[in-house]
């Protein structure tokens, strides 16, 4: 009887799919078998799959990162770990949690992967550096970064503030339209002077009701 359970283990941990090297489990993204996964991989309750826990990207499989993190909704058997995720999705393509995760370098943010920056110059051309983001990962709990938008609106497009797509580079969104920024009236166009004045976050109204100076001009009419 305990020889004939044995060979039908042996069995069944040989079959193809069902790999008993843990790296090879994850990178197959194997479902979670019944006697449980391979090595130290944990079974992902979520998708059901076997994955591999890591601390650093060099860990993982080929195409893979260590970008997965424990979050409530998840259960580790009581673990809090970080895990590999196959990592393929480019900027600006659909990325969400569980499945499609972002290449190295970018991060998921409202379901799109996007580029970390600290400021315009580290954003493409058609894009800003405009979004602050508190982190979701509760590994990393309390960190704020920002990440770039999409920035293709023209001037006196209409816009809206905090909404893709956003003004492009050197307008500002105000009263739901795009307006060019300036510092001299020979900055605007035609028929416009550098006479609008752009306030900014609480302390900006602030000074605009005491009369203060603008944190930025744009062209008006």
């Amino acid at each position: 009887m305990m020889r004939s359970f044995l060979l039908a283990i042996l069995l069944l941990t040989s079959l193809p799919g069902c790999p008993r090297d843990d790296t090879a489990q994850a990178a197959a993204e194997a479902s979670c078998p019944w006697w449980g996964c391979a090595g130290d991989n944990i079974c992902l309750t979520n998708t059901r799959t076997c994955v591999k826990p890591c601390i650093a990207d060099e860990e993982c499989p080929a195409q893979f990162l260590c970008k997965g993190y424990f979050r409530d909704v998840t259960v580790f058997s009581g673990r809090g770990r970080r895990f590999c995720r196959k990592a393929t999705a480019a900027e600006g393509t659909a990325c969400d949690q569980f499945g499609k995760a972002c290449m190295k370098d970018l991060i998921c943010v409202d379901g799109i992967c996007r580029r970390r920056c600290e400021d315009d110059d580290g954003c493409d051309s058609r894009s800003r550096c405009l979004l602050s983001v508190l982190s979701p990962d509760s590994l990393s709990p309390g960190t704020v970064y920002k990440v770039c938008v999409r920035a293709t609106l023209p001037v006196d497009a209409p816009c809206k503030p905090n909404v893709e797509p956003h003004c492009e580079r050197g307008a500002v969104c105000l009263f739901e339209t795009c307006h060019k920024e300036c510092e001299i009236d020979t900055d605007c166009p035609k028929g416009h002077t550098c006479s609008g004045k752009g306030y900014s976050g609480w302390r900006g109204k602030l000074r605009s009701n005491a009369g203060g100076l603008p944190d930025f001009r744009y062209c008006a009419m």
